[in-house]
């Protein structure tokens, strides 16, 4: 009676019998071992979700390189490689290679400030959902302006564009270069010295981790790619050979 209102009725639920046994079985000795297990199962799920994200990036990134490389004859995501064609327009006194390469660069940029702008309407909240938005429109006008115009080697500064917003997100959700291998293998040599001879606490192997399986999602997508044009090519030809008068 001292625990009920002044009102003399309880606006609490009535615990049943399957809630007493529950409590019962939470204030066990082993309750605490189990709660810790699943804790640890938690985590760990946790930490395999927050990984899936960037590994996506990073294996898209390399599919989009090796596609951008083939056709357009620029990256639409290392600008070190497209600085190094600019230092070599130069040298050559290639005056269009030399605005068409610093064109990719310039776009990169914009997709940068394109995402800063995105993320400073939406009050710091941005989402992929908002994001992708712009992405989309960039990849497709690849397509449609080559239907209208014919091919050019310009239409890669749309996937320029593109690229700089998705590497822009995949470091605010995992602090991790999804476009590049260089910064990532310097990341992955110093975390095993260090874990060879002093140990890292747990945050900085599952940083290790997230570095590697990035890498590894990157070069996967690279490889992958490769494979897929050369079966196209392989099957395109095929069709050639086969058709009448060839």
């Amino acid at each position: 009676a001292a625990d009920l209102p002044p009102g003399g009725s309880s606006n609490l639920p009535l615990r049943t019998t399957s809630d007493c046994s529950m409590i019962k079985t939470l204030r066990a000795p082993g309750s605490k071992v189990l709660h810790r297990c699943l804790s640890v199962q938690i985590s760990s799920l946790r930490s395999c979700c927050s990984s899936c994200p960037p590994c996506g990036f990073a294996f898209t990134t390399g599919w989009v390189d090796v596609l951008c490389t083939l056709r357009f004859g620029a990256f639409g995501t290392m600008m070190t490689g497209n600085s190094i064609f600019v230092a070599k327009s130069i040298v050559s006194k290639s005056l269009t290679d030399l605005l068409f390469y610093s064109s990719v660069i310039a776009c990169y940029a914009v997709g940068i400030a394109l995402h800063r702008h995105i993320d400073f309407k939406l009050g710091h909240r941005t989402s992929a959902l908002a994001t992708a938005v712009p992405v989309t429109a960039c990849c497709l006008a690849v397509d449609v302006c080559r239907l209208v115009a014919g091919p050019s080697r310009w239409f890669v500064c749309c996937v320029s564009v593109a690229c700089g917003c998705v590497n822009v997100v995949s470091q605010q959700v995992a602090s991790v270069v999804t476009n590049a291998v260089t910064g990532n293998l310097q990341k992955l040599s110093l975390a095993a010295w260090e874990e060879w001879h002093q140990p890292s606490c747990p945050e900085g192997r599952r940083q290790a981790l997230m570095t590697a399986a990035v890498t590894g999602s990157f070069v996967a997508g690279i490889a992958l790619s490769a494979v897929f044009l050369t079966a196209l090519g392989d099957y395109h030809l095929a069709r050639l050979e086969r058709m009448p008068g060839h």
